[in-house]
């Protein structure tokens, strides 16, 4: 059972990265693994994103607060598994 939650945590990684991506690259939302990742990850980062505003610099650090987030909870759950 770890094995598949702590691999269900690191495809929501690599989501998360495509998402901080795309953000970059690609402003539109038309294509269906676009609107996929945004739909997986988006409700995760909106209140991380109430939290933590961009200010005047535009920068979101909001996913480089659920990375750490993220690392945190494997670190607590599976520090001794692996």
């Amino acid at each position: 059972m770890s094995l598949i939650l702590y691999n269900v945590l690191h495809v929501f990684e690599l989501i998360l990265l495509c998402r901080i991506v795309l953000s970059w690259l690609h402003k539109d939302n038309a294509h269906e693994i676009t609107r996929f990742i945004c739909k997986v990850v988006d409700p995760v980062l909106t209140p991380l994103r109430r939290i933590i505003p961009s200010g005047n610099t535009g920068i979101d650090f909001s996913p480089v607060v659920l990375f750490i987030l993220i690392d945190l909870v494997k670190r607590a759950l599976f520090n001794s598994y692996f």
